[in-house]
């Protein structure tokens, strides 16, 4: 009988399959029991898990689960407090020896200002004299006339441009530069204007600088220079050159050292240029184009032809001069064949 019942009960028993097909028609998982011993293990785990409280934490709860202010709160409180008046303290410190360095600073200001007026306006520091520098054709009372130095007046308050300026209004003054001396003398020196050219007038020459201003009269012609011809000046100094002037300024820029010991004097005619040679005849330049270009060429026949019985050499086309010579006569003539004659 025994063994029947056992056989019935293993047969009631359903299978994995078929429970897990039940529980899939059903919807619901299908939970198996734990055993007793899993449930112990499970709580052994979650007791491990917690987290561990310390005593003072635990106390520090209510009963409420709210926590506590920790003992020593107002003490922190008060050392802030001591700790913020103390910083108030050293601010205000700080601004006060500021303000003492700003004040000491201003002080220190006002009295080198105070000194340096003081010694500014200090007899020291006045005008005693002038002297003049570089004058040879100007005299040197001429100049300090025009430059008026204020004496006995402070060092301080002169303008050396105001004095530079009365001195350049001297014609034969190209420039001047005035220069204050602490030692209460004011310096001026200046720069003369050098003639370049001597312009032929029925009472002598009247020179001419290269920026074409007269300079100053003379009754002989001065060493070194070319007399001009031609030109009508009016023998005022600080006046402008006559028109014309230009042209030969630009010539005798151009002229080389052989053409001009060749040169007795330059001719102006209108707008023509020609000069006179010492061996007689003349070398006509026309106008004052390309003049650089006719000096050369006139340099090279110079140089390289024989100059005796010449009458003309026209340099108006400088790449081609053409040279005509004096006959026997007196009558120009090209290509003279005896030259003994007109030596």
């Amino acid at each position: 009988m025994s063994a029947t019942v056992t056989r019935k009960r293993a047969a009631k028993k359903p299978s994995a399959k078929k429970k897990k097909v039940v529980a899939k028609t059903t919807g619901k998982k299908a939970t198996t029991k734990r055993p007793a011993g899993n449930k112990r293990a499970a709580k052994k785990t979650t007791a491990r898990n917690k987290p561990k409280t310390t005593p003072k934490k635990a106390a520090a709860k209510t009963s409420a689960g709210r926590r506590r202010k920790p003992p020593g709160t107002s003490t922190s409180t008060q050392v802030g407090a001591r700790n913020l008046t103390a910083r108030a303290a050293e601010v205000r410190a700080q601004r006060r020896q500021r303000r003492r360095s700003v004040v000491i600073v201003l002080a220190a200001i006002t009295v080198t200002a105070a000194g340096a007026i003081g010694a500014i306006r200090s007899p020291l520091l006045d005008i005693d004299g002038a002297v003049v520098i570089g004058a040879s054709e100007v005299s040197v009372e001429e100049i300090q006339q025009a430059a008026a130095v204020p004496i006995g007046t402070s060092m301080v308050d002169l303008n050396p441009g105001i004095i530079a300026a009365r001195v350049e209004s001297i014609p034969t003054i190209r420039s001047a530069n005035v220069r204050r001396g602490w030692d209460g003398v004011v310096r001026i020196e200046v720069i003369e204007r050098e003639p370049t050219l001597a312009l032929k007038t029925p009472a002598g020459f009247v020179l001419v600088d290269d920026d074409g201003r007269q300079v100053r009269t003379s009754e002989v012609l001065p060493d070194g220079f070319l007399p001009v011809i031609g030109l009508q000046a009016s023998g005022v100094a600080g006046d402008p050159a006559p028109p014309g002037s230009s042209s030969v300024l630009r010539l005798m820029e151009a002229m080389t050292a052989p053409v001009r010991q060749e040169v007795s004097e330059v001719i102006v005619t209108g707008a023509e240029i020609a000069l006179t040679l010492t061996d007689g005849g003349r070398a006509v330049f026309g106008d004052d184009r390309e003049i650089e270009a006719k000096v050369v060429s006139l340099e090279t026949l110079l140089l390289s032809v024989d100059m005796r019985c010449v009458h003309e050499i026209d340099l108006t086309v400088p790449s081609a001069p053409a040279l005509s010579r004096i006959g026997e006569k007196g009558n120009p003539r090209d290509g003279l064949a005896d030259l003994t004659k007109c030596s």
